[in-house]
């Protein structure tokens, strides 16, 4: 094969390439912001690819595609409640909110006294103990009442 015809398919595979780089690029412009955050004011939605799902399932899309995550690690909460940033009042705003955690719903009753589930987040987000201990303790309580 002729030194040209070689330089000519190289150069056609190459502008393929590029072209198939512009697309993706162009399409993950849709979804990513043109600026990241400022260190102290965001003037621009990261999230405006997104609008159009509820928060929760657009952070998680998000994450699908760019890996980023949208919140903090559970351990930093832990450790923000530890602190004080997070306080017992937020959490009880949180709970009243959060309809789908069914805060209210009994998971044992024992000598005319109730735990709900509202107890047992409580506990949770106490530093000390992990989440699997107190999700295996309810479970075996339940299991024996």
């Amino acid at each position: 094969m002729h030194a040209l015809c070689t330089e000519n398919s190289a150069e056609d595979s190459h502008s393929e390439l590029r072209l198939k780089i512009a697309e993706i690029v162009a399409d993950l412009g849709h979804v990513l912001p043109g600026q990241a955050p400022i260190l102290n004011f965001v003037h621009h939605n990261t999230l405006h690819g997104f609008q159009h799902l509820p928060f929760d399932q657009a952070l998680a899309e998000a994450e699908r595609i760019t890996g980023i995550f949208g919140y903090l690690p559970e351990s930093d909460f832990r450790r923000l409640y530890a602190c004080g940033r997070i306080s017992d009042g937020d959490l009880e705003a949180v709970l009243n909110r959060a309809e789908a955690l069914t805060p209210d719903t009994i998971v044992l009753e024992y000598a005319n006294r109730s735990l709900r589930y509202r107890d047992v987040y409580r506990i949770a987000v106490a530093p000390s103990l992990p989440l699997e201990l107190i999700n295996t303790s309810v479970s075996r309580l339940s299991s024996i009442f």
